[in-house]
C-alpha cells in the first residue's frame, strides 16, 4: 500500500505543504517522483527522523501487537495489547484505544513523537473556525496508514485524549506477526481499571486502590476520593468504580465494530 494511493484531495495536500515551507517547485516534483521519504521529511522538518516514512508495503498480510500504556501509573501500570491489522490507519487505531481503555470519544485527540512536541501531530484537521479538529494538523489520521509511523518492533508514539486532563498513553510496537484477523483484539491486559473520562488522571490511582483494597484504604484518603468525583457516599463511590472495569469480552465485540475512518 502507498501512502498518496488514499485518494488524498491534491488540494489538501498541496495546502499542507505550503503551509509547511515548501514550494510550489517540490511539490510539483512529488506529484512526478512520488518520493514519500523526502517528501515528509520536508513536511515535519526532519533531516535525522528516528521514523522509517515508508508504509509497510505487505501491510494487508500483517498484524501489529501494539501495547497501549498510561502514562504516570505504576505498581502496577495499566496496560492492554491489541492486535491490531497492519493496514489500518490512524484514526481506527484512535477508536481502538478509546475500546480498550475506557474512554467516551467526546474530545479532541492526537498522535505525537512527545506529548506536544509539534514536529509530528496526527489527528483529525480543522476545517474551520467551527469545526472540530485540531489547528495546524499535519497528519490527517485518515490518510494517514498505521505502518507510517508505526511499522516495526520498538516503533512507538504517544497518543493524547483530553487537551485539557491530559490522558496520555504511550503506543508502541511489540512484535510484526503474521495476519491474525481482519478486526482488532485485545490479547492481553494489566489493571481492571479503565480510565476516567472526564475526570483528571491522577484519580485513576487512588481510585483502583480504593477498587482493589478498600479495607486498606485511610477513611481520610476515600473521603478525599469522594470529594474529588463528587460523588456523594462510599456505597456510590463502590458502584462508580465497579462500572468502570474492564470486560475482554465486551471490549473485543466492540474492536469488531469500529468505523474505517472519523
Amino acid at each position: 500500500m502507498n501512502y498518496f494511493d488514499l485518494n488524498m484531495d491534491k488540494r489538501i495536500l498541496m495546502a499542507v505543504m505550503a503551509a509547511n515551507g515548501v514550494s510550489p517547485e517540490d511539490y510539483a516534483n512529488f506529484l512526478n517522483n512520488s518520493d514519500f521519504h523526502e517528501t515528509l521529511k520536508i513536511l515535519t522538518g526532519e533531516n535525522d527522523s528516528d521514523f522509517d516514512y515508508t508504509p509497510m508495503d505487505d501491510a494487508d498480510d500483517k498484524t501489529l501487537k501494539i501495547k497501549i500504556q498510561l502514562r504516570n501509573v505504576s505498581k502496577p501500570p495499566m496496560w492492554r495489547e491489541v492486535l491490531v491489522p497492519a493496514d489500518f490507519n490512524f484514526s481506527q487505531l484512535h477508536y481502538v484505544i478509546q475500546a480498550v481503555a475506557g474512554l467516551d470519544n467526546c474530545h479532541l485527540w492526537q498522535f505525537m513523537r512527545k506529548p506536544y512536541d509539534h514536529d509530528l501531530m496526527i489527528g483529525i484537521p480543522k476545517t474551520d473556525s467551527y469545526s472540530f479538529g485540531i489547528d495546524d494538523c499535519k497528519f490527517d489520521s485518515d490518510q494517514t496508514p498505521l505502518t507510517a509511523f508505526l511499522a516495526k518492533k520498538g516503533d512507538k508514539l504517544v497518543y493524547i485524549y483530553d487537551f485539557r486532563l491530559d490522558w496520555i498513553f504511550n503506543v508502541s510496537v511489540v512484535d510484526v506477526i503474521e495476519r491474525h484477523g481482519e478486526v482488532a483484539e485485545c490479547s492481553k491486559y494489566k489493571s481492571e481499571l479503565q480510565a476516567l473520562d472526564n475526570y483528571p488522571p491522577y484519580l485513576y490511582q487512588p481510585l483502583r486502590d480504593f477498587q482493589e483494597n478498600p479495607e486498606q484504604m485511610d477513611k481520610r484518603d476515600i473521603s478525599h476520593l469522594m470529594q474529588e468525583l463528587r460523588l456523594e457516599n462510599r456505597d456510590i463511590l463502590e458502584a462508580f468504580a465497579d462500572d468502570r472495569l474492564f470486560d475482554i469480552e465486551s471490549v473485543n465485540e466492540e474492536l469488531a465494530e469500529i468505523p474505517d475512518e472519523w
